[in-house]
């Protein structure tokens, strides 16, 4: 081997007290594998050519190249037998079983959200309506409809007669009265949440993409959600004429037909219209007075059995500047806001005092 002297010493190394003796240095051409390149000057008549690799090792390129084939038919054999799989089929199938499960996944929420959006539309229509022909007994009964002398089953059984012995007709002015007007008051009053919910959304997106201090975001945004309190509150006014007429039939006191008031009913300055005399005060007081007035005393009750009324609502403590006692402080560290400057802290502060009173009086120690 023509290495064996160069492997020798780097093995063994020299001795000291041996001979040097003068090596042959060729150069050496590694190929692009890692292993020597042959000369082609040396063994000019076709014998075998020893090759090395970079760390002089003898190599033979012919077996290895017949080992990687032999190598690569066995894998094809155990992978056409399904003993074994290549790395880019795998995540070819890895992908796809993710792709397949993305999509699995978006499928499912949109379907949930299909059927989420269809089970809320169905929660808000079905329960104002199963209690309607009890609630519309109850408010009969309350009003002195029915004489109170009689025995409830007597009531009961009047109020039951026209929905049983009048057809569908009668099941609808007895069971229903009132309810196509309720639902158009509902689906108004729906749309504008909505129409003022896609106005208002833009508008906050806007606000917080001018980069203003925080103070001021939060000052305008009370005043936008003033101004969807003050829209929807208008729209609750300007629908008040179905309301008051969806009430009077569910009393009994207007005829179940036709379903819905008159179109210029709606005008507030028509004089069939509930605006004409449902402002009048029934107490000769001046505020309290017009807190007392029909149209007041529905809008409270609109107000009232709406269950999002204390969402739409602005916060007080927000248009307020109050500053908050500890847990361990006493109610007399609280400062008493003047009613001119701070109106709703001064309120607050009232509500507050009233509130330790009732907790003094009941034997709570503050």
């Amino acid at each position: 081997m023509g290495r064996q002297q160069y492997l020798t010493r780097l093995g063994l190394g020299r001795s000291a007290f041996q001979e040097a003796i003068e090596e042959q240095h060729t150069t050496v051409e590694i190929a692009q594998n890692g292993h020597e390149a042959p000369n082609p000057d040396d063994h000019a008549d076709g014998g075998y050519i020893q090759q090395y690799d970079s760390k002089g090792r003898p190599v033979n390129p012919a077996t290895e190249a017949r080992n990687a084939e032999m190598r690569r038919a066995q894998n094809s054999v155990l992978a056409l037998v399904g003993v074994v799989e290549s790395r880019e089929h795998s995540q070819r199938e890895s992908e796809v079983d993710l792709r397949r499960a993305k999509d699995e996944r978006q499928a499912l929420l949109a379907s949930e959200d299909e059927a989420g959006s269809i089970l809320e539309i169905v929660l808000t229509l079905v329960p104002p309506v199963l209690p309607w022909s009890i609630d519309s007994f109850i408010m009969r009964y309350q009003i002195g409809l029915y004489d109170a002398g009689q025995p409830f089953a007597y009531c009961l059984r009047t109020f039951w007669t026209p929905a049983l012995a009048g057809g569908l007709q009668g099941a609808y002015c007895a069971l229903l009265a009132g309810g196509a007007a309720s639902t158009l008051h509902a689906v108004v009053r729906a749309a504008s949440d909505l129409a003022v919910d896609v106005i208002a959304h833009p508008i906050r997106g806007a606000m917080l993409r001018q980069g203003w201090r925080r103070k001021t975001l939060r000052r305008l945004g009370l005043v936008l959600q003033c101004w969807e309190v003050a829209v929807l509150r208008c729209v609750d006014v300007l629908l008040l004429p179905v309301h008051y007429w969806s009430m009077a039939q569910q009393l009994g006191l207007a005829p179940a037909f036709p379903l819905l008031p008159p179109a210029r009913s709606l005008l507030p300055w028509h004089p069939s219209s509930f605006h004409a005399f449902g402002w009048e005060p029934l107490v000769n007081l001046r505020f309290v007075g017009v807190l007392s007035s029909p149209a007041a005393l529905l809008l409270f009750y609109i107000l009232a059995v709406d269950f999002r009324s204390n969402l739409d609502l602005p916060i007080a403590s927000k248009a307020t500047e109050v500053q908050y006692t500890g847990a361990n402080d006493t109610d007399l560290l609280v400062d008493r806001q003047a009613l001119p400057r701070q109106p709703l802290a001064w309120l607050l502060y009232q509500t507050y005092y009233v509130r330790a009173i009732l907790l003094r009086w009941c034997g709570w120690e503050l």
